[in-house]
């Protein structure tokens, strides 16, 4: 695979080029969403033909969802947060029922085959790996499955050890972007909710272990 270095993708010939019609595109996880990656691809949706957008829980919302995009991008969620869920009431998206368990073996053994995989990384050691940071999840198997992937490189990225590693000979496109990883502000607690805590804790005892 070649390797771009610094590639400034605010091209749509760029888009157009590594994003071909019907494509399936993978968008990383949660808090390692590569959404500045992403809001230079919805810069020039309309060259893009057909286009899936597949993730799971993306924090920071899943714009490419919005009513707008839908002549050209559609969504398949794995999971419904705040953003899809609306789309999928509106009748934009797609929601497919999975364990997260089983996602990565759809995209390896092909019955989700993915053509394009957006991530986010940290930037290379000295031995040219990158690591995937904070959302390893179902993003190793889509970044291995993938016919192209494109790095967003984002030194504020927390490396991670385990096998969260991703060597840019793997990576078709990095894209050095520096930006802030989102959060999940703690929500405001209110007497309802205080309420059905209570009644939840009744039912829960000592040094139990939750998931």
């Amino acid at each position: 695979r070649a390797v771009i270095e610094s590639l400034d993708c605010a091209n749509a010939d760029f888009w157009k080029h590594w994003i071909r019609p019907g494509a399936r595109v993978f968008v990383g996880s949660n808090a390692a969403a590569p959404h500045a990656l992403v809001a230079r691809m919805l810069e020039h949706y309309r060259v893009l033909t057909d286009v899936e957008m597949l993730h799971i829980l993306t924090i920071g919302g899943a714009p490419w969802s919005e009513p707008r995009y839908r002549d050209h991008l559609r969504t398949n969620s794995l999971f419904l947060g705040p953003t899809s869920r609306d789309a999928v009431m509106r009748g934009d998206a797609e929601y497919t029922p999975c364990f997260l368990s089983e996602v990565p073996g759809l995209f390896l053994d092909g019955v989700l085959p993915l053509d394009v995989a957006l991530v986010q990384v940290t930037p290379p050691d000295e031995h040219s790996y990158c690591s995937l940071g904070v959302s390893v999840d179902i993003v190793s198997a889509a970044c291995r499955a993938a016919r192209v992937v494109i790095a967003q490189v984002n030194p504020r990225m927390p490396r991670t050890l385990g096998q969260s590693f991703l060597h840019v000979r793997d990576v078709d496109v990095l894209w050095e972007h520096e930006a802030e990883i989102p959060e999940i502000e703690s929500p405001r607690l209110d007497d309802t909710t205080l309420r059905i805590g209570r009644h939840v804790a009744l039912l829960i005892d000592d040094e139990s272990t939750l998931q």
